[in-house]
């Protein structure tokens, strides 16, 4: 060794650090887990309430009148809007709703029967003669 150089030694962490370092870890670990899990059980519940509040009563009208975007629907409504309040406000628990929302408008969108009185391609059967749909 030089003369003048201090040798720099590393010494390994005692057993009782790496202990406490990982159950700091752990411990932030869970609390991520714990608060992601609480955004989507109130995402649930939200949504549940909101098809209570869409569905018919005795009297066979929704429960509650709900103010709605029609081409949207009322979870396409709330589900842009929970996003909106999301991207002002970064809070999980909307992102949550949103997501949750916006994919049942998706869903009621997509199995939605549309609305025709002709059938694809009835005009290529019938030149061919083989069904007549008068």
């Amino acid at each position: 060794m030089a003369k003048g150089k201090a040798m720099v030694v590393a010494r390994p962490k005692s057993r009782t650090v790496q202990v406490v370092q990982a159950a700091r870890r752990g411990a932030s670990k869970l609390a991520e887990k714990r608060k992601a899990t609480k955004g989507m059980a109130i995402a649930v519940v939200s949504a549940g309430v909101l098809g209570y509040a869409e569905s018919p009563g005795a009297d066979g009208q929704p429960r509650v009148k709900l103010p709605k975007i029609d081409a949207l629907g009322v979870p396409g409504t709330y589900g842009l809007l929970a996003a909106g309040i999301y991207a002002a406000t970064d809070s999980d628990m909307a992102a949550h709703i949103g997501t949750g929302l916006l994919s049942v408008a998706i869903y009621n969108a997509a199995k939605a029967p549309k609305k025709t009185d002709t059938v694809r391609g009835a005009e290529y059967v019938e030149a061919a003669g083989a069904v007549d749909f008068e």
